[in-house]
């Protein structure tokens, strides 16, 4: 009972979370390789302005992995710089599409940055923004 309850307090909240991030944004959205130059330009006015906030990324899929249990995408955005999101659980039929050299778009929520030895830029709670065009018969197909 108790673990049932746990599964479904997990589900409900990734499914509230997606909701949320269905909402408002940071800007009509950005670039990976934008967002990467802000945080180099200033890192206390890129807090500012993203952290814990919504933003749109899109940019060119590096690499695609799972760490902890965690889905995490990796965005170029000009070497050695790229930008770090992780995926929520929720959309991961729609990374299992994706492979390495893809353009994407994610909603996301700011966490922080990183320059130590390359720029890395980290995105969390992230959903796959997936384009759908109306079919033949008028529903929505990918």
């Amino acid at each position: 009972m108790l673990v049932a309850l746990l599964v479904l307090t997990v589900i409900y909240g990734q499914a509230a979370m997606a909701c949320e991030l269905a909402g408002g944004t940071s800007g009509d959205g950005t670039s990976a390789k934008h967002l990467v130059s802000e945080y180099e330009d200033n890192p206390l006015a890129w807090d500012d302005k993203y952290k814990g906030n919504n933003v749109v990324v899109s940019g060119k899929v590096t690499q695609i992995r799972e760490w902890d249990n965690k889905i995490i995408i990796l965005l170029d955005a000009g070497n050695p710089k790229y930008v770090e999101v992780q995926v929520v659980e929720l959309y991961r039929r729609d990374v299992l599409e994706m492979k390495k050299g893809d353009t994407t778009t994610l909603r996301c929520i700011g966490s922080h940055g990183d320059s130590n030895l390359f720029t890395v830029v980290y995105l969390r709670e992230c959903g796959v923004v997936v384009e759908r065009d109306p079919g033949p018969d008028g529903s929505l197909v990918r």
